[in-house]
């Protein structure tokens, strides 16, 4: 479990990374930015991520993962946000002048928060088992 655990703390890293080097790279080379709709729906789903990061660390800090279904409702419910988003950019898509690289930039950041979100559920999901072997372990050893 401890490998898993670390697994997916590079994966959790490395969706971070990949939505902010592209972020970063779109802002430095100029490019157009976000119109306000993404905007709006990119602080929604912040909003969302914000709400189950809050609930994941609470767990963590106090290892107490009673409420995990409670982050696998909200999970599914930040991917049903974020398939709207999606829907939405694609409607905008056809019918107003957008930059295409703004666009993909969009798109890029509703994807790597998704595996995120995903990885960090995986991530409290395998520490509570991890905990759990311990907790049992220390039963049968007598330790306390």
């Amino acid at each position: 479990f401890y490998v898993q655990v670390v697994d997916y703390l590079c994966e959790v890293s490395k969706a971070l990374l990949h939505c902010t080097r592209p972020a970063y790279e779109h802002i430095n080379n100029n490019h157009r930015g976000l119109t306000e709709d993404q905007i709006v729906d990119l602080k929604r789903i912040n909003d969302e991520v914000d709400n189950i990061f809050n609930m994941i660390n609470g767990m963590l800090r106090d290892k107490d993962f009673t409420h995990i279904d409670d982050v696998m409702t909200m999970r599914d419910e930040l991917f049903d946000a974020i398939a709207e988003s999606i829907k939405h950019q694609i409607k905008r898509l056809k019918t107003e002048d957008m930059s295409t690289r703004a666009s993909a930039l969009y798109l890029n950041i509703l994807n790597e928060t998704k595996n995120m979100v995903l990885q960090s559920r995986n991530l409290l999901k395998s520490q509570a088992y991890f905990l759990n072997e311990i907790k049992e372990e220390d039963m049968t050893t007598g330790k306390n």
